[in-house]
């Protein structure tokens, strides 16, 4: 599995995964990536911005490919220890894993960016 952000930065998550979140008063569709933790806090906070997630595309080992768009509010950013498979005695097995959940802008936040997109143009900006 593969992810490709507006930048073209290119990474590949453990897993994805998505569900409905409470997210600064508003209750919104939310990406989670899952990582290793070699990949590193700075890294993701670093490449996890507003400005590279307005496209995310997401392309399956199957190739089967789904582009989303407006996932710019970053809602977490966390290490956890998750269950990663179970023992021959139906253990838990636990490992450090990093989240990142990106959080899709509301109706009334995207028609204020195209807003601004529009007075920018406007203004040579």
């Amino acid at each position: 599995m593969k992810i490709t952000l507006t930048n073209g930065t290119e990474l590949n998550p453990l897993s994805i995964y998505g569900g409905a979140r409470e997210v600064q008063g508003a209750k919104r569709d939310t990406l989670y990536f899952v990582f290793p933790v070699s990949e590193g806090f700075e890294t993701l906070d670093s490449i996890f911005t507003e400005e590279n997630c307005e496209t995310i595309t997401i392309t399956e080992d199957s190739g089967d490919t789904f582009i989303h768009r407006g996932y710019t509010v970053r809602a977490e950013l966390s290490k956890k220890n998750m269950v990663v498979g179970m023992t021959e005695e139906n253990e838990p097995i636990y490992e450090d894993r990093l989240t990142v959940a990106m959080a899709q802008r509301t109706p009334a936040e995207n028609q204020l960016k195209e807003t601004q997109n529009v007075m920018d143009t406007l203004l040579g900006v």
